[in-house]
């Protein structure tokens, strides 16, 4: 009985010949399919399609003529899947569907109902990081949801470029504060490749923005003006003599993130600063440059010991541990 029950199990199982031929089959399959047919098999999580997903792919990036027209008309689905697999797989066609992409980018920014389609088109553009698509992008500064500006001013830090710089710096001053923490942040991404780029067309932008109601944006601010180097050190400078504390606190941030000499000369007066967090900051920028003056020790020592602020005494405490 038992012979006989193994018998039917093993002849029961496919042979290894046999399943490899089935998934040779499937895959010669796909070959005959429509763009919309590799496309729900590209971009599901069913089971059954395990052992086609990236063979679909294959074919719809080398089909692109066949498969962008198609593509960019799911641009504004809702289904996580699906805009993950779209936004691969234009990125593996590249430059090929730019013009697509760029038509579509406008279309869908006049939906009245979503703009999660052009918002899209925006992302896989900057991924992509055609110059073409600075054009289209920038016309759509103005456009009326926060949630499409904030796309478009994430998109220009991708691609960069002057006309991009100008489009951020009047995104910088937009009403929402969403769109205006993603125009500085891009600032910043585009000073990482070119400060110089940066110092020239938005340098005055920042230094506003230091003094925004939102925290997001002066923090970001301050990240792109620490990339500026020594040219922005006495705009800083004036600003920590005569702006309020929280702009004071990231214009010493940003020193300290400079470094330098001037730089340090300018932050080691803050340790004395009448507001704490001014002070707590400064003890941080003193301490990332490393080595400390023996007046800037003495201060520390003073802080460590008396300051009314446990943050200010806890810093200066480990800032002078690290002398040790």
């Amino acid at each position: 009985m038992l012979a006989a029950t193994l018998v039917l199990f093993i002849s029961a199982t496919p042979s290894p010949a046999a399943t490899e031929a089935a998934s040779a089959a499937d895959t010669t399959a796909l070959l005959s399919m429509t763009p919309e047919e590799l496309f729900v098999r590209a971009s599901s999580a069913e089971l059954q399609y395990a052992d086609v997903l990236e063979p679909a792919r294959r074919i719809l990036v080398r089909r692109s003529d066949e498969s962008v027209p198609y593509l960019v008309t799911r641009l504004h689905t809702d289904e996580p899947r699906e805009r993950i697999a779209l936004e691969n797989l234009f990125v593996r066609i590249g430059a090929e569907a730019v013009p697509s992409l760029i038509e579509a980018l406008g279309r869908e920014a006049r939906r009245e109902d979503t703009t999660r389609g052009a918002r899209l088109a925006a992302y896989v553009l900057a991924r992509i990081k055609d110059p073409t698509a600075v054009t289209p992008l920038v016309g759509l500064q103005d456009h009326e949801g926060w949630k499409m500006r904030s796309s478009v001013a994430d998109a220009l830090g991708h691609l960069g470029g002057s006309a991009s710089v100008d489009a951020l710096v009047e995104l910088a001053g937009d009403p929402d504060d969403s769109v205006r923490k993603a125009a500085v942040a891009s600032l910043d991404r585009i000073a990482r490749e070119d400060p110089g780029l940066v110092r020239d067309g938005a340098q005055g932008t920042l230094l506003e923005a230091l003094d925004d109601r939102f925290y997001g944006v002066r923090y970001a601010a301050s990240d792109a003006l620490g990339r500026l180097g020594d040219a922005a050190v006495p705009h800083l400078e004036n600003l920590v003599e005569t702006a309020g504390a929280r702009t004071r606190q990231m214009a010493v941030r940003s020193l300290g993130l400079i470094g330098g000499r001037d730089a340090a000369r300018v932050v080691a007066t803050h340790l004395n600063d009448t507001d704490w967090a001014v002070r707590a900051q400064a003890i941080e920028s003193v301490m990332r440059a490393g080595t400390m003056s023996r007046s800037v020790q003495k201060k520390l020592r003073t802080l460590a010991e008396s300051d009314e602020h446990p943050l200010v005494t806890a810093r200066a405490r480990a800032a002078l541990a690290g002398q040790e």
